[in-house]
C-alpha cells in the first residue's frame, strides 16, 4: 500500500517553520517508530522542496518529497519533484490535476478553519483570566466598567480595587 503524506505550506511562511513543522512530525515517526510516507508533498516551489528535503536527509530518512508549483494566477501549474529538481507540467484538465486542486483546497479550508478556531477561542478569553482572585462576576464587573485594556492600564490600583 502507497502512503502519502501531504504537508501544504503557504508560500509566505517561514523557512524556519516549515523546517519545525517537518523535522518534529518526522523525528515523532521515527521515535514512535510510525509508518513512513512514501511521499511528502509541499505547497510550494523549489525553495520549499529543498527545505523539506534536507529536513528528511538530516533524519536519515530515504522519503521521496516533491512539491506543487504555482504559475504567475497563484495556480498549480506543475509538480517538482526528481533529483535534480526537475519541474513535470501538469494538465489542467487531467484527473492528477483535479486530484492535487482538492487536496489542496482541503488543507487550506482546514487550516482556515483551525485559525479561525484558534482566533475565536483567543476572543474569548481575557488577560484578567490570569489573575488570582478574580471570578467571572469580578471580571465581568471590571470589563463593563473600563471596556479596553489601556483603560484598565491607565486606572489606578485604588480604582481597581
Amino acid at each position: 500500500m502507497i502512503m502519502l503524506k501531504i504537508i501544504i505550506m503557504n508560500k509566505n511562511d517561514d523557512y524556519g517553520t516549515m523546517r519545525e513543522v517537518i523535522y518534529r512530525r518526522y523525528f515523532r515517526v521515527l521515535k514512535d517508530n510510525l509508518e513512513k510516507p512514501d511521499l511528502i508533498l509541499v505547497d510550494g516551489g523549489v525553495g520549499q522542496v529543498n527545505v523539506a528535503r534536507e529536513v528528511i536527509q538530516s533524519l536519515g530518512l530515504n522519503i521521496t518529497v516533491a512539491g506543487l508549483k504555482k504559475d504567475d494566477k497563484h495556480s498549480t501549474s506543475m509538480l517538482i519533484g526528481r533529483y535534480p529538481l526537475t519541474e513535470i507540467p501538469i494538465k489542467k484538465d487531467s484527473p492528477l490535476f483535479l486530484l492535487l486542486t482538492r487536496m489542496q483546497d482541503e488543507v487550506h479550508r482546514y487550516t482556515i478553519t483551525y485559525h479561525k478556531d484558534i482566533r475565536s477561542k483567543g476572543a474569548l478569553t481575557s488577560i484578567l483570566d490570569n489573575i488570582p482572585g478574580i471570578g467571572e462576576t469580578r471580571k465581568k464587573k471590571i470589563l463593563k466598567k473600563y471596556k479596553t485594556i489601556s483603560k484598565m492600564k491607565n486606572a489606578t490600583p485604588e480604582e481597581l480595587s
